[in-house]
């Protein structure tokens, strides 16, 4: 999908993952089958166009927290299409950029379509992130500033160690 969707758009930035990659980091294992793909902010409509023929009623453009809880279903294959932030912490999967663990833990707990995430699940997922892997917290708190999210995440960071 990935090199499908940069030829056709080759000017814009990608970070491609499948929702399975956050399994790991879980206490409740929710399963998550939807893929995510996030672009530049004026080519997610875009993509999403070139998309919907082949996976209507499975691809969703930048869902509100309504719209996820009522209508995705996790355990089927989705596609979710939503704007990349700016200076997203990336690492390249082969060629395909795709989220850093900093990036994922961030954005679960501020994104809507992660909303079965937020809360207590999310500071579970920062416990077992710490403990497990090796988090780079200057990244991770760079990247939760640019999220408004810096103060949460110190405190979250403060409770856990």
């Amino acid at each position: 999908m990935y090199n499908a969707l940069s030829r056709q758009f080759p000017l814009a930035d990608f970070c491609v993952y499948s929702g399975g990659v956050m399994t790991p980091l879980l206490h409740d294992l929710t399963p998550n089958n939807t893929v995510y793909i996030e672009t530049n902010r004026d080519v997610t409509e875009s993509v999403f166009n070139l998309l919907l023929p082949k996976y209507k009623g499975r691809i969703f453009l930048s869902p509100t927290k309504k719209i996820a809880s009522t209508y995705i279903d996790l355990s089927r294959d989705n596609i979710i299409v939503k704007p990349l932030v700016t200076e997203s912490p990336l690492m390249l999967d082969g060629r395909v950029p795709v989220p850093t663990i900093e990036k994922l833990l961030v954005d679960t707990r501020v994104d809507p379509d992660f909303y079965y995430l937020h809360g207590y699940e999310n500071l579970e997922m920062l416990r077992t992130a710490i403990t497990h892997y090796d988090v780079n917290q200057t990244r991770l708190l760079r990247y939760a500033d640019r999220r408004n999210e810096k103060e949460s995440i110190l405190n979250d960071l403060k409770e856990i160690q």
